[in-house]
């Protein structure tokens, strides 16, 4: 159908530095009866509520990540913190692969060492989402389970 052409995420995301609410997009004044469409077919498929994170890079490059959620309940404010780190987190790590030819070099890791640096990740922005006592909780479980 062409959605890239009408797409709210991308056209509100090329004007945003921070991540945004779909509802609040959904609920704005400019959004024209095609682009709410978008929103609600993905309704329909299960995708009911959510984020987008926008990711502006060098040279005008440009990326999007969405994090979307199968029920009504809008997502926690230090929720949408912790996604929007973890998706500048993921974007850096992924432009690191790209080398200067343009070739991409991905490393192989096991599914260890992927839950692990992600636990990492998850440990070191623990202050974003989490106090104290859950993210003892919380890291000790995910090193339990990765051991």
């Amino acid at each position: 159908m062409g959605y890239e052409r009408i797409d709210p995420i991308l056209k509100t995301s090329r004007k945003r530095a921070n991540a945004f609410r779909s509802s609040d997009v959904y609920k704005d004044a400019s959004t024209t009866e095609d682009e709410r469409r978008v929103f609600d077919e993905a309704a329909t498929f299960g995708l009911r509520t959510g984020i987008s994170v926008p990711l502006h890079g060098p040279d005008g490059s440009f990326a999007t990540m969405s994090f979307a959620q199968s029920w009504d309940r809008e997502l926690q404010n230090r929720t949408v913190i912790y996604l929007q780190l973890a998706a500048v987190y993921l974007h850096l790590k992924v432009r690191r692969l790209e080398n200067s030819s343009g070739v991409w070099e991905v490393p192989r890791l096991s599914l260890r060492e992927i839950v692990y640096s992600w636990a990492n990740v998850m440990h070191e922005s623990r202050s974003a989402f989490l106090d104290g006592q859950q993210a003892r909780i919380f890291w000790g479980r995910l090193t339990a389970a990765v051991r």
